[in-house]
């Protein structure tokens, strides 16, 4: 059994008060955490350390998530920084993993950051610069995740709305250092069977959220009886949503609607995307909006609610944004608690559009291949290497600039 994992057994075996003490010693004993204060102590980098990234992910997860902590390990590689992945998932039954470079990337969220660098242990942690990097989807970044600072040298983000909500409660710097948009699975055209629209969402990332059902009233209201167009819904996760998939079901009325539930790999979500004609997202709330940037790597036009990550990316030449209210929780959803704005798109709005790319596809065209020039000249692997390069080293000679 690794000592990261002894660690965690013994310290289940203490009663419930000597397990806070024990866990309150540890974090300064193992990682220089104060409890009294929350603060890290400043230790010295270890200049022998090989100039490279240790990336701490989901690398074996085909959702957003995944795919993020996989092109970043690429973005990297592709201007020369060597990489050590390392599989946040088989941490607890793995060894304390080797880490041989200057720079520990933990590309997994603030919910779950604390316990994830304490089961790679302190001997991955000590002498290295760790950069967390996180997503969240709302204005404010909660109160409750304050402590998950302490573990990181800086925070990076995949967008300006992520870094302007977690900058207001972080002691430490945020930096945008984008995933790369990556697609490897371009699929040839498919056989015409009218024009197809498309929206994805992952039912474990909050329904309300993603709002697939917005989307399908929006388009039902578009295209009551129109045979020749079409709405994919793909749904991942559905049993986290119950009930969803029957109200999108009574929702579209006598449109053409197919859901798909049925689990995908990677390659299927490129296929799929690939398949469309154009892609639609009402959300109402995004960190990043990657499907949505994948699909205009792609070329489709995208229909996207003009609110959070995806506006670093698409305004009125790169697609078509949809206006929207401020609207507000009254009650809590998953991590997103009673209280917190987000927006309400417009769906009025979004019926003109979605007619509008039908009825004029030159134009939809050509916000198409302006979108895939914004998207392959911001996020392919060598600009967002680039950034991420440049970051790492400036990161790295402020902390060996420490006395």
């Amino acid at each position: 059994m690794s000592s990261p994992r002894i660690r965690l057994f013994l310290r289940e075996l203490l009663p419930a008060p000597l397990r806070e003490s024990y866990h309150r010693y540890a974090l300064r004993r193992d990682f220089g955490i104060s409890a009294r204060t929350g603060k890290r102590l400043p230790r010295p980098i270890d200049r022998t350390l090989l100039r490279g990234a240790n990336v701490v992910g989901y690398f074996d997860s085909p959702s957003g998530i995944g795919q993020s902590a996989r092109g970043l390990a690429r973005a990297a590689q592709a201007v020369g920084i060597p990489v050590a992945r390392i599989e946040a998932s088989s941490l607890e039954k793995s060894p304390a993993p080797a880490a041989p470079y200057g720079l520990n990337l933990f590309h997994v969220n603030a919910d779950g950051a604390s316990s994830v660098v304490e089961m790679c242990g302190p001997k991955v942690h000590r002498g290295r610069a760790n950069v967390g990097y996180w997503y969240w989807e709302t204005e404010s970044f909660p109160e409750r995740w304050r402590d998950r600072f302490s573990y990181f040298d800086e925070i990076w983000v995949a967008s300006e709305f992520c870094r302007d909500s977690i900058e207001k409660r972080s002691p430490i710097p945020v930096a945008v250092v984008p995933p790369p948009v990556v697609i490897d699975d371009r699929a040839g055209p498919r056989p015409s069977t009218g024009f197809r629209f498309l929206t994805v969402a992952d039912a474990q990332s909050v329904a309300e959220r993603k709002n697939p059902l917005g989307a399908v009233r929006a388009f039902a209201r578009a295209f009551p009886r129109d045979a020749g167009v079409s709405l994919t819904v793909k749904i991942a996760n559905p049993e986290s949503s119950p009930g969803l998939v029957g109200t999108l079901e009574s929702a579209a009325g006598t449109t053409r609607l197919d859901i798909d539930t049925e689990p995908a790999t990677r390659s299927d979500m490129e296929r799929l995307l690939a398949g469309c004609d154009a892609y639609l997202s009402l959300h109402r709330a995004e960190g990043f909006g990657l499907p949505i940037a994948e699909a205009m790597a792609l070329g489709k036009p995208v229909v996207v609610t003009d609110y959070s990550g995806s506006r670093d990316f698409v305004d009125e030449t790169t697609g078509f944004p949809v206006r929207w209210r401020p609207s507000t929780l009254d009650r809590t959803l998953g991590p997103y608690e009673e209280g917190t704005r987000w927006a309400e798109p417009d769906e009025e709005h979004a019926v003109e559009i979605l007619r509008a790319i039908v009825e004029d596809p030159a134009e939809a065209a050509r916000r198409a291949r302006a979108g895939q020039r914004r998207i392959c000249e911001r996020y392919g692997l060598g600009a967002t290497g680039g950034r991420l390069a440049e970051r790492l080293d400036r990161l790295v000679a402020r902390l060996s600039a420490r006395p």
